[in-house]
């Protein structure tokens, strides 16, 4: 059985952390943000502060997706995107949504996407994951050479399949696998179930066992060991200023 996910944005609304450990989600994928699509001005999705701060004590694989647009500024998006992940608790790739035309044509998306996700690895060390559904991808990005090299979280609605494709259809061109996959949403009635304020949430299955996901997490990794406590005297800020006073009175004597 494949591990399950939610991903959510400020569409759900507020969240209710507690329902959402009663489920049987294993982790959660929060929107981070987008760009306007007129002005390209950057943006940070209306919830992503509380998701994040609710997310942390909810579950402990956690992961973020930005609305990519092709028609605007590539670096200036991932560099916005990369500030929004610093001081958060994230172990999941960040993730290229990539579902957005903005009228340009093939060549020009797939160089601005590619300049998008190397960006994004530079800033925050990770190799971004990529999410689409073949009815957008094969027509508008096409097949570049350096796309079956990300991994894919496939979107596409029917959860009797076990796998997004597994019927022959509907099959993204630059890959043979996926990642995660995005197998119910809108229609669904499942939001409460999951602690969403909407009638509605999206679901998503892992390629792979609860255990596989942890270390995909990089959550089987142990624990970064505590120092042991330094032989060096240590002299605290109290402890300096009672010297200072019990100084300062011999030689005012």
């Amino acid at each position: 059985m494949y591990p399950k996910l939610i991903d959510i944005s400020h569409w759900q609304g507020e969240m209710d952390w507690d329902k959402f450990m009663q489920s049987d989600a294993e982790g959660c994928i929060i929107r981070a943000g987008s760009c306007n699509n007129n002005t390209g001005i950057p943006y940070t999705d209306y919830n992503y502060e509380q998701n994040m701060t609710g997310v942390e004590f909810a579950t402990e694989i956690i992961g973020t997706y930005w609305y990519w647009r092709a028609n605007h500024d590539p670096i200036k998006q991932a560099d916005y995107y990369a500030d929004l992940l610093k001081y958060k608790k994230w172990n999941l790739a960040p993730v290229a949504d990539v579902e957005s035309r903005g009228n340009v044509n093939q060549s020009t998306l797939q160089s601005r996407l590619k300049k998008f996700v190397d960006r994004l690895q530079v800033r925050t060390g990770y190799k971004p994951i990529i999410y689409s559904r073949a009815s957008f991808w094969n027509p508008y990005v096409g097949n570049p050479s350096w796309a079956s090299s990300y991994d894919f979280w496939a979107a596409r609605y029917n959860g009797s399949l076990s796998g997004p494709w597994s019927d022959g259809r509907y099959k993204p061109v630059s890959w043979n696998d996926w990642t995660f996959w995005q197998y119910s949403a809108d229609g669904n009635g499942l939001g409460r179930t999951y602690g969403a304020s909407s009638r509605d949430v999206d679901l998503d299955r892992f390629n792979g066992t609860l255990e596989e996901l942890r270390k995909y997490a990089g959550l089987d990794k142990p624990p970064v060991p505590v120092p042991p406590p330094s032989d060096k005297v240590c002299i605290t800020e109290g402890v300096a200023h009672d010297m200072y006073l019990e100084l300062k009175g011999v030689f005012e004597e």
